[in-house]
């Protein structure tokens, strides 16, 4: 997430100064003050539609994770002005003027010059270019079950296609991995090298899933599913009592239909450890490598989780009813798997749910109200 929505949502401008401050200690045993300001005039730089925060003078490579991502709108009218946006933003004589706000780092990093920070959902990357790695941290005051999660899953299964582990913070707020290129799938003009990615990228999974699947009776399953979505919405100070009524609402619905057309709710049903944000985005093509990052949001869902992730582009919900309609009606005759892409609409809920579930936000998630709206969609045409 760009550091222009995070601040949206949440004090980042808090955050961030004390995740790093709390880093610093932590990592070298470094006192170190680490101060916002919304001019431009502290020692880093702040380019938060680039999110990426940088010196002034900084070695173009420290840019190499922003160009790649953001040069190449995926809107082909918009190509031309992005990539211009970009190579000014990231260059030394321009790179102030589009800055949007300043870091004060005392005392300075050394090797500053090639060294960038990135915004990010639950937590901060510092990309260090001198010693070829990159250190992901959680953000202070975060839960740290999402970094936890995703240090066992690395630790665990090695062959997935991840960046390389170096080091692990003893209590698990830091990691470091090695420093990989890459540009995101949605960002790739060839077509060719898309389809290979993908191949590399589903066999990987195949993998982890067949080394982590399971059985577990339905019944049970959607039991889970209900109490943590109960949970997780009753506990969510930011959601209003209309909010709370709608997701209950939507919530039994689904249940309702999928218990009406379900003749035995106790027969086995499969779960596997899935990535849990399956999407271009997070697939870096790197020459022939393919690399799938951000697991943050790894669990234990049904193993056709991933599939409807990315096939029903569910991270950008706009318009989900009708990508949800056309799948539907692809499994016209096959009521096992129309089961599973309504199981999927919960999974997606709760997920969506537990990622705002955090009381230093101030705002909720664009992202879960238009999902909410897709999803009374769906439900009003089944």
């Amino acid at each position: 997430m760009k550091i222009s929505l995070l601040l949206k949502r949440e004090p980042f401008e808090k955050i961030l100064p004390q995740t790093l401050i709390d880093f610093f200690f932590r990592q070298g045993g470094t006192a170190s003050t680490v101060k916002w300001q919304n001019d431009k005039n502290g020692n880093w730089l702040i380019n938060a539609r680039l999110n990426v925060i940088f010196v002034s003078g900084a070695n173009p490579i420290v840019f190499t994770q922003a160009k790649n991502e953001f040069s190449r709108s995926i809107v082909w009218w918009k190509r031309i002005l992005q990539k211009l946006y970009v190579q000014l933003a990231t260059a030394k004589r321009t790179a102030r003027f589009f800055a949007s706000a300043s870091l004060v780092i005392n005392p300075q990093l050394s090797g500053a010059k090639n060294i960038a920070i990135i915004g990010g959902n639950h937590h901060i990357r510092l990309l260090d270019y001198n010693n070829n790695c990159a250190y992901v941290i959680s953000k202070t005051g975060f839960g740290k079950q999402f970094l936890s999660n995703e240090i066992t899953l690395r630790q665990t299964y090695s062959f997935l296609p991840i960046p390389r582990l170096l080091e692990i913070a003893p209590d698990k707020t830091w990691y470091s991995e090695e420093l990989i290129g890459g540009i995101p799938l949605n960002r790739l003009p060839e077509s060719n090298k898309k389809s290979s990615a993908l191949t590399q990228i589903e066999k990987s999974l195949d993998e982890l899933y067949r080394n982590t699947r399971q059985n577990i009776y339905l019944k049970t399953y959607l039991e889970q599913l209900t109490l943590s979505i109960l949970k997780n919405t009753t506990g969510n100070l930011l959601l209003s009592d209309d909010q709370r009524e709608t997701i209950q609402d939507e919530l039994f619905n689904v249940l309702k239909f999928i218990k009406s057309r379900t003749l035995h709710n106790d027969k086995p049903f499969t779960l596997a450890q899935t990535h849990g944000d399956l999407q271009p985005g997070n697939i870096l093509v790197d020459t022939d490598k393919a690399w799938l990052i951000d697991w943050e949001y790894t669990g234990q869902r049904q193993i056709t989780f991933d599939y409807f992730v990315f096939h029903l582009a569910a991270r950008s919900p706009k318009n989900l009813n009708r990508r949800f309609f056309r799948q539907y009606a692809q499994y016209n005759s096959d009521p096992a798997e129309k089961l599973k892409l309504l199981i999927f609409t919960l999974e997606e809920l709760d997920l969506r749910l537990k990622e705002i579930n955090n009381f230093q936000f101030t705002s909720i998630n664009a992202g879960l109200i238009l999902y909410l709206d897709e999803l009374q969609k769906i439900i009003h045409f089944l």
